[in-house]
This record gives structure tokens, sequence and C-alpha cells, in this order.
């Protein structure tokens, strides 16, 4: 209930930023081979590009779960500690670096979602931003974009 009690929490804290490195880095990484970024890459540049196998979904959406559940068990984990410590070592518990990495770390997940995403309908919007409107005779439900938009969203 004392010093030993801190001391663990500080050692907790430590394996859970390590391991939320750990996540972050398992994560594929754009063409540019730079880790997700906020900023949006110059247009019609495929730097931001993410290959990835088929499975790689997958992988990113358990990282993703693993991170938020990995969030949640450091904030029960303090406060736990806080209800157990002695009182005046009880603000010296802190795990809100451990919660903040996971949530970054989950943050980077969905941005590596959405990049996957997006490399799937590149080709198609790409087709669609290139189409001649004013060549079109007449309006009709199937195109080459379309068909491509539509098979990137029924892949995911």
């Amino acid at each position: 209930r004392g010093q030993a009690l801190l001391q663990l929490t500080h050692v907790f804290k430590r394996l859970l930023l390590s391991y939320a490195a750990a996540l972050v880095a398992r994560l594929p990484k754009p063409a540019s081979g730079v880790p997700v970024a906020p900023s949006p890459f110059p247009p019609g540049s495929t730097e931001w590009h993410v290959c990835f196998e088929p499975t790689e979904e997958a992988v990113v959406c358990a990282i993703w779960r693993t991170a938020e559940f990995c969030r949640e068990t450091a904030e029960a984990a303090a406060a736990a500690t806080v209800k157990e410590i002695r009182p005046e070592l009880k603000q010296q518990v802190d795990m809100s670096e451990a919660e903040e990495a996971f949530s970054g770390a989950a943050s980077q997940c969905i941005g590596t979602l959405v990049l996957m995403l997006n490399t799937r309908l590149d080709a198609g919007l790409g087709q669609m931003l290139r189409a001649r409107w004013g060549a079109i005779e007449q309006p009709g439900d199937d195109s080459p974009y379309v068909a491509s938009v539509r098979q990137g969203l029924l892949d995911v």
C-alpha cells in the first residue's frame, strides 16, 4: 500500500508505453515509408498509398481494439491503485501518459484504415476525375469508375 505499489505502478506504466509503441510499429506504412501523417500529401501523389495484404485490415482492427482495451485497462488500474495506496502517495499515481499513448495508437489505426480504403478507391476516383463529362450524351448507371469504386467498397 506504500512505496512498493507506487513503484510497481511506474513499472507497469513503462511497460504499457513500450507496448503502445510496439502496436504502432506493427501498423502498415504508406508507400512513403513514414507513419500515417495527419497532413495530406500533394494532389496526384501516391506517396500516401498503403500497401497491404488482404489480412492486414483485420490486423489493424485487432490492433485498434487492443489499443482501446489497454487504454481502458490503464485507466482502471490507476483508479484501483489510487483506492489502495496510502493517501499521501495518491497524487503520484498517474497513468495518463499510457492512456494517451494507447489513444494515439487507436487514432493511427483509424488513419491507417482510412488510407487503406482511399488506396482501394483511388483508381476509380481518378477515373472519375479524368472522365470527359462534356462528351457524355446520356447518363447511365454503369461506368468503369463506378464499378471500380463499388468493388473497392465491397472488398471492405
